[in-house]
């Protein structure tokens, strides 16, 4: 189990490397499409934290630092606009 679990942070820390090599699916600015692709991959990596620690406190991976509330906030914000814009 210990093996599968270092092989799948691997495999999330990789994703960070795929950004460069996103495709642009036809718009001007290709930089909307890697932050969308970046708030995917940071919610992946937030669930899996919960999951691996087994406990859904706010004290699990430092929630209740101010900075880290903001930027999970952003995050989350971010993620939500991108998918309305994405279906309307």
């Amino acid at each position: 189990m210990k093996h599968f679990e270092s092989h799948f942070e691997l495999f999330l820390f990789s994703l960070f490397f795929f950004v460069p090599f996103l495709p642009e699916l036809g718009v001007i600015d290709i930089i909307g499409i890697q932050h969308f692709y970046l708030s995917i991959v940071n919610s992946l990596i937030l669930i899996y934290l919960f999951i691996k620690r087994g406990k859904f406190g706010f004290n699990v991976i430092g929630l209740s630092n101010p900075g880290i509330i903001t930027f999970f906030t952003f995050i989350i914000l971010y993620f939500i606009v991108n998918c309305l814009y994405m279906i309307f």
